[in-house]
């Protein structure tokens, strides 16, 4: 999307400059009369909202705070259809698609329910107390959210964030002591401002908030911010005021990615909450000063779509990585952001030599034919399936045609974007060797330890496994709710390796979990 972006829409410098309603003056030329139109520019004010001390001050967080305070500030909402709900049910998510109880998550939705309820945002009714708690409760929204854009059960720092490890059913005085003290009077501050220096947008005819758009699913789920009386506003909470690149082709996606006209958006702009400031462009010249030329909106959302027919499926945690990397710069600005170290995320790469063959039909995606992965070949019953996509794939192969094959240790990301992303996955080496429903596991050397209630199976804590544990490294692997006593001393597994010789005290679903769950064992350094 950005080489697209860059191809079709590189003037995003151009945006620095707006068109005035002042008449253009005539003057004379030696070549002739011509027309001088004035022009704003726009330059960064200072900001007029930041915390009295600005060290350490979680930036990410108040920015997303932010957005949801702005919400209610039109729309009294339920909090379990927010993103944040997401990334709450990120943390409770049990095996089997059960979900675990959180009375801290309930608590919270209970005091926003009762505080919207005594006093209403949308009418302005709020005392200064209210403002505040209703902050906060924003800024625990906040906090669930970034766990879904960290990348949720997917990425481990997940589990290391302070409201994981805090658990399950924690208090909610105790879940909003995890918030920055300066972060309430900071949200409130600037919703202030927005009053103040935006009232034509606080008291709206029409608004859409979060909107979705006809190609949001190919955008995996992109949503603006708001719509106010048909302008599409994205807002930012940046500490320095900038028309950057990325703020750019941001709004842009947004508005091409509305092809079906659903919001019939006349202007775009950006609203800089700190600074008070807003900046817009009816849509013809928006995108006419992007593109360099006159541009059909039209037309351009005919050619947007195309080009998102045509996107290659990405990680989905390597998208959601790239969402929390945005919330940091959207707080920081650019050249703060390029210092930061970002999230370690869950990158795959090539492990064995594969051979992808083109369709027959010679369009369409290279797959691994069913003879090139022995694991998925064990599943089926005919042999006659082999020259097939092993992805399952209805598409006739052209195996007799020279292959590609990814080389060993590239990221997978970063494979010839021809090749199926579903068949990439079997370059990995679990699906090297064939599947027997008859193996016994093969148990891995882990230490077991027993329950502090002194009855029960022994486990094995969920941190010594190396799968990215729900709860807590010390948890049982199981997603048992024991509390293990690590003080103990341990059981380990038999010399033989089989379940049947293992102690009858150890947990036969911690047994089999190391190989069956995260064939690649990794013990960590509490274990060693």
């Amino acid at each position: 999307m950005r080489a697209y972006f860059a191809r079709r829409f590189p003037h995003t410098r151009e945006l620095k400059f707006a068109d005035t309603d002042e008449p253009p003056t005539e003057v004379i030329l030696p070549s002739g009369p011509a027309q001088m139109h004035t022009l704003k520019l726009f330059s960064a004010p200072a900001p007029q909202v930041l915390p009295l001390d600005e060290t350490g001050y979680t930036w990410a967080v108040a920015g997303t705070a932010f957005d949801y305070r702005l919400r209610y500030e039109f729309e009294v909402g339920d909090p379990n259809t927010f993103t944040a709900a997401k990334g709450w049910t990120d943390l409770v998510r049990l095996p089997m698609g059960k979900r675990a109880v959180d009375t801290g998550w309930s608590d919270m939705v209970q005091a926003l329910f009762e505080l919207t309820s005594r006093a209403n945002p949308v009418a302005g009714n709020l005392t200064h107390t209210d403002e505040l708690e209703l902050a906060r409760l924003c800024g625990l929204l906040a906090l669930y959210e970034q766990l879904y854009r960290m990348g949720g059960i997917f990425n481990q720092r997940t589990f290391e964030t302070p409201i994981a490890k805090i658990g399950r059913n924690a208090p909610l005085e105790q879940l909003l002591d995890l918030l920055d003290d300066r972060l309430p009077a900071d949200i409130a501050a600037m919703i202030g401002l927005f009053r103040s220096s935006k009232p034509e947008l606080a008291k709206p005819k029409e608004v859409s908030l979060n909107p979705q758009f006809a190609r949001s699913v190919e955008l995996r789920g992109a949503d603006g911010d708001l719509v106010i009386d048909h302008l599409l506003l994205e807002v930012k909470t940046v500490k320095t005021a900038a028309m950057s690149r990325r703020f750019a082709w941001q709004v842009l996606g947004y508005l091409l990615a509305d092809t079906r006209d659903n919001y019939g958006v006349e202007s775009v702009g950006w609203y800089f909450a700190r600074q008070g400031t807003l900046w817009r462009y009816p849509v013809a010249e928006f995108l006419s000063r992007l593109a360099g030329s006159d541009v059909d909106l039209a037309n351009a959302r005919a050619e947007f779509a195309e080009v998102c027919a045509t996107l290659r499926p990405r990680e989905d945690v390597a998208l959601r990585q790239d969402e929390s990397a945005e919330l940091e710069s959207e707080a920081l600005g650019d050249a703060e952001v390029l210092a930061m170290e970002p999230y370690p995320a869950l990158i795959r790469h090539v492990q064995r030599e594969v051979s992808f063959y083109p369709p027959a039909r010679g369009t369409g995606r290279w797959h691994a034919p069913l003879s090139e992965v022995p694991w998925v070949q064990s599943l089926h019953a005919s042999a006659t399936e082999l020259d097939e996509p092993s992805c399952g794939a209805s598409v006739p192969l052209k195996t007799n045609s020279a292959p590609v094959i990814p080389p060993v240790g590239t990221e997978q990301l970063a494979v010839d974007g021809r090749l199926c992303r579903r068949c990439l996955l079997y370059t990995e080496r679990f699906f090297a060797s064939r599947s027997d429903p008859h193996r016994k596991p093969k148990l891995a050397d882990l230490r077991y330890y027993p329950p502090r209630s002194g009855h029960g199976k022994w486990h094995v804590r969920a941190g010594a496994t190396g799968f990215r544990y729900f709860e807590s490294p010390d948890a049982p692997a199981c997603n048992s709710h024991v509390e293990l006593d690590l003080t103990a001393k341990s059981l380990r597994i038999p010399v033989s390796g089989d379940i049947e010789d293992a102690d009858e005290r150890l947990c036969r679903r911690c047994l089999g979990t190391p190989e069956r769950i995260f064939p690649n064992v990794l013990v960590d350094i509490h274990e060693t």
